[in-house]
C-alpha cells in the first residue's frame, strides 16, 4: 500500500529541532518587535513618517521582512 514516509525517512535531530525552534521564536519576536517600531513613526495628526531605528533596522532596510523570513526558516 501507499505510504506516508519513505522506508528510509529520518527524524531531524534534536539539536536541528532546538535550533528551528530557537530561530522561529527569535524570528517572531523580532517581527513584532520591528512592528511595534513601524507603527510608532507616524505621529499623530500628521502625515509624515519617520526613518525607523534601532532593533534590527540597524543592519537590515526591511528588518521585518528579514524576521519574518527567518520565522519561516526556523
Amino acid at each position: 500500500g501507499w505510504q506516508l514516509y519513505s522506508p528510509n525517512y529520518q527524524p531531524p535531530a534534536k539539536l536541528m529541532r532546538i535550533i528551528g525552534l530557537l530561530a522561529f521564536v527569535v524570528g517572531e519576536w523580532g517581527n513584532w518587535h520591528c512592528h511595534q517600531i513601524l507603527a510608532r513613526l507616524r505621529r499623530p495628526g500628521s502625515r509624515e513618517r519617520g526613518i525607523p531605528h534601532g532593533h534590527a533596522f540597524a543592519w537590515f532596510s526591511c528588518a521585518n521582512y528579514t524576521m519574518e523570513i527567518l520565522a519561516w526558516i526556523g
